[in-house]
């Protein structure tokens, strides 16, 4: 969910602080990606995900960017609600896919019947397929009215809706990045803690990731809608978003909980314009609570709404050790020596050519 509404809030009240840049502005950077937003995003298009992953590190690498990965960890408790939101909406997923599978299969068959009766002539043709009553629309009613075709296409659609990253792809990648050099790390909280805190230590320049929560927990600059195809990115300045609204870092926090975000729900009928609104004129949380919550009050605060939490999760990051401080981000020139190895490992995983192959790793290691 990241920052609800967020987005559409700076569009509005900071449009400066956010840009449509070339990559080649950014030559000589170092970044931090989250690599889980990247991983359900390649294998959403295709299961050949370490072809769009070196297509990532090839176009960085392109432009001068050097890149450092982030697995995620384990989420904390705090964002279990939300956590369980998105398992109750992939078993939803899951309901329906069957159903549409049950549909599909009866309507071919009906299809056949009719199809039989039509070359048949000593069978009687009233069969209609409007009437036929057996196929479970207790999710979507329009079903009976749908083609095969059309059913096909929203079964594939939800297909992709469930989408899994498991052990297996993890350790592919890792053992990709491994013999490319390319550096990663392997948290033990989420990933876009480390990749804030990397950029607040200037370990690298900016952070790579659709999530607008990163922008919340310590990342200066971040990118978003990054597409291996296109050189353009969107650059979001935080220091200028902070100037443009006239908030300190602590108020913009406070600001970005009332809006709504992982750790916990927006109060509700507060949206990001009333939350700007009240923390301009009370300074943070605590003041906006008690002057527009309680008995007799506009807001109804929900029960455990534990902000301080959220607070503290957004400020600190209780996983991130001193060594990352001192990780070498830089590719090194090691294709020489696994020349072999990578070269098998992207014949055997991916559909490029030895010739992309080969001008791929030689762009990266120039």
């Amino acid at each position: 969910m990241g920052i609800k509404d967020l987005n559409r809030f700076l569009k509005e009240h900071a449009p400066r602080a956010m840009e449509l840049v070339h990559l080649n502005s950014l030559s000589g950077k170092k970044v931090a990606i989250d690599t889980s937003i990247y991983f359900y995003k390649f294998l959403y298009k295709s299961p050949h995900f370490l072809e769009q992953f070196l297509e990532q590190i090839y176009k960085l690498r392109n432009y001068n960017i050097t890149p450092i990965y982030i697995f995620d960890g384990y989420p904390p408790e705090a964002k279990n609600d939300t956590i369980q939101f998105r398992k109750n909406r992939k078993d939803e997923y899951k309901n329906k896919i069957e159903i549409l599978k049950n549909a599909i299969e009866e309507k071919e068959d009906l299809d056949k019947k009719i199809n039989i009766t039509s070359i048949d002539t000593s069978i009687d043709t009233s069969i209609d397929k409007s009437t036929d009553t057996s196929i479970d629309t207790s999710i979507d009613p329009s079903i009976p009215e749908k083609s095969v075709e059309m059913l096909k296409i929203e079964l594939n659609k939800l297909k992709k809706k469930l989408i899994y990253v498991s052990p297996e792809h993890i350790g592919q990648l890792k053992y990709f990045f491994n013999i490319l050099n390319v550096q990663y790390i392997q948290a033990q909280c989420e990933a876009d803690n480390i990749c804030s805190k990397l950029c607040e230590n200037g370990v690298v320049d900016m952070v790579l990731s659709d999530d607008m929560d990163l922008l919340v927990s310590g990342t200066t600059i971040l990118l978003r809608e990054f597409h291996i195809k296109c050189n353009n990115v969107i650059k979001y300045n935080l220091n200028e978003i902070l100037n443009t609204l006239g908030m300190s870092n602590a108020q913009w926090v406070d600001f970005c909980i009332l809006c709504g975000c992982d750790y916990l729900r927006r109060i509700p009928g507060m949206g990001p314009k009333k939350a700007f609104k009240f923390i301009k004129e009370c300074g943070n949380i605590e003041n906006v609570i008690e002057t527009y919550t309680g008995y007799n009050k506009r807001y109804i605060l929900p029960e455990n709404y534990n902000f301080s939490k959220a607070r503290e999760l957004f400020n600190t990051t209780e996983f991130y050790f001193p060594e990352y401080n001192s990780i070498e981000v830089n590719i090194l020139n090691e294709y020489v020596n696994q020349k072999v190895n990578i070269n098998n490992y992207l014949l055997k995983y991916t559909n490029l050519s030895q010739r992309k192959i080969n001008n791929r790793i030689e762009v990266i290691y120039r």
